[in-house]
């Protein structure tokens, strides 16, 4: 279970810099001690009252395991930072925490499909993220701003764009963008593949 959250999320630009950034993680850190796919899904009432405060419930869905994660109103540092308070644990329930959840009022409004390597280097977790239609991004999540500058800095990202949004409202901006419809907004890399087939 987490209690707090300090992490920077940097947009990588392209699969050769992707690629790069991977090479450069198992120089420096090993091996990817986990490399999964899953499926987010976040959770608000009908009239989106929890994404107004920002607050957040997400299942996260990596074959038969779910894990639930409660999270508290982002601070953005000057750092190009955040810090939230996080509590995350594994469901015991599985399916069952669906059901539970629409029982109170709460359903799926976004659903998003990623790709994920982990990396760790002292106290810090680097994750690589690929995801349907926004592409590719490093999260660094340490104990202090001065660890995860560190891990910046030796994957030579100093120079990058740092993202305050969350997947989430990329995904939102992104579907805005291409005109697809927002409500129920579910992004899987299936349909990212047949947007591509009836667009090009």
């Amino acid at each position: 279970m987490k209690l707090n959250e300090l992490e920077i999320k940097i947009k990588i630009e392209s699969d050769v810099h992707f690629h790069k950034v991977y090479e450069r993680c198992n120089q420096l850190f090993g091996s990817p001690i986990s490399h999964f796919s899953q499926l987010d899904e976040y959770y608000d009432t009908p009239d989106g009252q929890l994404k107004k405060q920002d607050l957040v419930i997400r299942i996260r869905t990596s074959g038969a395991k779910k894990t639930i994660a409660l999270k508290s109103p982002r601070v953005d540092l000057p750092s190009g930072m955040t810090s939230r308070i996080e509590l995350e644990f594994l469901s015991a329930e599985g399916e069952k925490v669906h059901q539970q959840l629409t029982n109170q009022g709460l359903n799926p409004h976004e659903a998003a499909e990623k790709e994920r390597w982990t990396f760790v280097y002292q106290e810090c977790e680097i994750v690589l993220d690929k995801l349907p239609f926004i592409g590719s991004f490093i999260e660094i999540e340490g104990p202090s701003e001065a660890a995860i500058k560190e891990v910046v800095g030796l994957l030579d990202l100093s120079s990058c764009e740092v993202i305050r949004k969350n997947y989430g409202e990329l995904m939102k901006d992104k579907f805005h963008e291409l005109q697809l419809p927002l409500t129920n907004l579910h992004a899987t890399f299936a349909k990212e593949a047949e947007y591509k087939l009836n667009t090009y």
